[in-house]
């Protein structure tokens, strides 16, 4: 006898369990698969305008951590100059952050490359 799924006696049962949001589910994937630690030590950047202001933020942008060295791409030389005299603000700033939101490093240094900072 050929059964087709809505039929009583399903050919394809079906679980039953309740929606869940598309951000739990993904949390649970990353924590699975131990990434969860890796994306939170990057949660940072979404608030990077926030953290430096816009002056700072129009002009780089965090791209990676080596160790507790956060390298920061720059729109231009002069303002991988002028940044590097702001050094001890920029680590004051992004390690308030950092402990505010409970991340479990902090930041030590930063390294500024000169690049351009829409594509990256």
């Amino acid at each position: 006898m050929n059964r087709r799924p809505n039929d009583t006696g399903d050919a394809f049962p079906r679980r039953k369990s309740s929606p869940q949001a598309a951000g739990k589910i993904l949390s649970l994937a990353l924590k699975r698969y131990g990434l969860d630690r890796e994306v939170a030590k990057y949660e940072f950047v979404l608030h990077w305008r926030s953290i430096m202001g816009p002056v700072i933020a129009d002009r780089s942008r965090p791209e990676v951590i080596q160790g507790s060295t956060l390298v920061i791409r720059v729109s231009n030389p002069q303002w991988a100059q002028e940044l590097s005299f702001q050094k001890e603000l920029i680590l004051k700033r992004l390690n308030r952050f950092l402990a505010d939101s409970h991340a479990l490093h902090q930041v030590d240094d930063v390294r500024f490359v000169v690049g351009d900072i829409k594509a990256a």
